[in-house]
């Protein structure tokens, strides 16, 4: 499939939506961090509302984790799927296709987006 060297933005995108269990204790940290900042930025909720207090709890203050986050969430996204790649490649179970052998879109996904083919 992928080099450890070279991983492609479709499967960086995959592991971090579908493989996060993989993520380590700091990856997680920093992964709700910034779930939770992006919501609060663009959030109308009012401040002392349940919503508003649960994402405030999602952020860390843990700097190992945030630490993680200092050059944005794209180089966090890559650099956690490189580990996780690395470290677990064995256990992913990447939906790949059975023709092309090319990454399906979800690990549902029963059609490859790139050859066309069909195993439903």
């Amino acid at each position: 499939m992928e080099t450890d060297d070279s991983i492609s933005p479709e499967l960086i995108a995959y592991i971090n939506q579908y493989c996060s269990r993989f993520y380590n204790e700091q990856e997680r940290r920093a992964s709700n961090h910034y779930i939770a900042s992006a919501k609060l930025e663009g959030s109308s909720q009012r401040k002392e509302s349940p919503v508003f207090d649960g994402l405030r709890r999602m952020q860390t203050k843990d700097e190992r984790a945030l630490k993680l986050l200092e050059h944005g969430y794209t180089v966090f996204a890559h650099n956690a799927a490189i580990r996780i790649y690395k470290d677990h490649k064995e256990e992913l179970n990447l939906n790949c296709c059975p023709r092309c052998h090319k990454l399906a879109r979800t690990p549902q996904a029963q059609q490859c987006r790139y050859c066309g083919f069909d195993w439903h």
